[in-house]
C-alpha cells in the first residue's frame, strides 16, 4: 500500500478596510445563510437542514461566475473575536485540482468608524499545481474576494443612504402638501 502523494497547500491572503463600524461588518459577515443578500453573484443562496445558522450548517448556493454550486460549511465562529471559518464540503462540478478549502475571516477594528477585514484562504490541492497556474489561481481568486467585499460595502452604503432619502422625499411631499 502506498501513501497518497500530499502537495503544498496554496494559500491566498486578501485584506479589505470598510468605512463601517466593526459590528455592521461582523452582522453581515456572521449571517453564513445571508451573504447573498448583498452578494448578488451568490445566486438562491439557502441554508440546508434545520435552517439554524450555527456552527456545522451547510449553505448551499449557485455561482452566478462559473454555474458552480457550492456546499460550505460553517467551522468556526467566535462574536468575541470576531472570527468567522467556513469550508468546502461539495462542489458540482468538481473542481480538477483542489481538495479541501478552509476560509478563515477576521474583523478588526480601525477605529470608530472603520473596520478592517483580513481572509486567509488555505486550500489542499490534488495534484502538484505550475507557478504558472498557481499565479493564475491566485489573481482571480484575489479578484473574486474583491468583487465581493466591493459588492457589502456597496450594500452598506446603499443602505446608510436610503433612510436619508426617505427623510428628503417625506420632507419634500410634506412641503408640497404644505402649500
Amino acid at each position: 500500500m502506498t501513501e497518497a502523494q500530499t502537495y503544498p497547500d496554496i494559500i491566498i491572503d486578501f485584506d479589505y478596510t470598510f468605512a463601517f463600524p466593526i459590528q455592521t461588518i461582523w452582522e453581515k459577515v456572521a449571517d453564513f445563510g445571508g451573504w447573498g443578500k448583498w452578494y448578488p453573484a451568490f445566486g438562491d443562496m439557502a441554508l440546508i437542514g434545520d435552517g439554524i445558522d450555527k456552527i456545522g450548517c451547510i449553505r448551499k448556493f449557485t455561482s452566478k461566475f462559473s454555474g458552480t454550486v457550492y456546499e460550505e460549511d460553517e467551522v468556526e465562529k467566535d462574536a468575541v473575536n470576531y472570527v468567522l471559518k467556513y469550508g468546502t464540503v461539495s462542489e458540482v462540478p468538481h473542481s480538477p485540482f483542489i481538495q479541501n478549502q478552509l476560509v478563515t475571516v477576521t474583523l478588526q477594528t480601525g477605529g470608530e468608524s472603520e473596520t478592517k477585514l483580513h481572509a486567509k484562504v488555505v486550500i489542499t490541492p490534488y495534484v502538484e499545481v505550475s507557478e504558472e497556474m498557481l499565479g493564475k489561481f491566485k489573481t482571480f481568486g484575489l479578484a473574486g474576494y474583491q468583487a465581493m467585499y466591493d459588492s457589502l460595502d456597496n450594500y452598506l452604503k446603499a443602505q446608510q443612504q436610503s433612510p436619508q432619502q426617505n427623510e428628503e422625499e417625506t420632507q419634500a411631499q410634506e412641503s408640497i402638501v404644505s402649500h
